[in-house]
């Protein structure tokens, strides 16, 4: 349990810090490129020094998928953050937590009881109205089309890194776990290197030191991850995280940076933490 509050914690920091730097440099994405490749000089030592040198195909294959899954998550987490504030952003992001659940029945058996099928019908519910709010009043103006397909991005993206994470931890070896994170965060390097090279934002002040936070929340939390998911099951660790994580942003973000929740809002928020919390009972 102690593994699952931690991810909590540091799922909660990784946002908020993403959010500090686009506050103090006015975008996010250098301090996004500096979190990964700080996640991946932490996991390399880890791996030289308790993994495997070499790795089994599988664990490679999937440490590969889930950093694309990882960076691309992260750029529809910078345009969610921008268009519609970072408590929705956030919520829509924990709210793909029912796509590894939805596999995890299909393809593992883990059935849910009444309760827990009632929190995916409520998600299902949750997501349109998150799609739709907006909590920034002074952000960038875009059609509400676009917020939509954001969003809706954003939630399929992170639901299959989920679900690559679950096939990790139910096909690669323990002792790839180091070799798997490294390959996560060094595979997201490529891509967010990519994507800055592209866009070429300016570098802020904030980007080497938010960043360098980042990348410990980041690798923290994905050891965390692994490890809960290996000593309890997916349709335990995913929605209890999802519904401590919207809760704690919602209220920093409202306290921190501002943000305000119209009643559709409120409603999306409160739908996802109820259907979170039924997914877990």
């Amino acid at each position: 349990m102690i593994y699952l509050c931690l991810r909590i914690l540091f799922n909660t920091s990784f946002s908020q810090l993403l959010k500090w730097a686009q506050v103090r440099d006015g975008q996010m994405l250098p301090a996004a490129l500096v979190n990964y490749v700080v996640a991946s000089l932490l996991t390399a030592p880890a791996w030289a020094l308790w993994g495997n040198a070499l790795p089994q195909p599988v664990a490679v294959w999937l440490g590969a998928l889930t950093g694309l899954c990882y960076a691309v998550s992260l750029l529809g987490l910078e345009s969610a953050i921008r268009l519609s504030g970072v408590s929705l952003a956030v919520a829509v992001l924990q709210l793909s937590v029912m796509v590894p659940t939805l596999f995890s029945m299909i393809a593992f058996r883990e059935i849910p009881d009444l309760f827990q099928s009632l929190g995916i019908a409520l998600g299902l519910i949750a997501l349109p109205l998150l799609s739709q709010s907006r909590a920034v009043r002074n952000g960038e103006a875009a059609p509400a089309g676009k917020i939509v397909l954001v969003m809706l991005n954003l939630f399929l993206v992170t639901g299959l890194s989920g679900v690559a994470m679950k096939l990790a931890q139910a096909y690669a070896l323990p002792s790839d776990r180091y070799a798997y994170a490294f390959l996560v965060f060094s595979v997201s390097v490529l891509v967010i290197a990519a994507a800055v090279g592209i866009r070429r934002p300016p570098w802020g002040r904030s980007a080497l030191p938010i960043g360098s936070l980042v990348g410990i929340a980041n690798a923290v939390q994905l050891e965390c991850t692994l490890r809960a998911l290996a000593a309890l099951p997916a349709v335990i660790v995913f929605p209890a995280s999802t519904a401590l994580t919207v809760a704690l942003n919602t209220l920093l973000s409202v306290r921190l940076w501002g943000e305000q929740l119209d009643m559709r809002a409120r409603w999306g928020i409160v739908v996802a933490l109820a259907a979170a919390v039924l997914m877990n009972l």
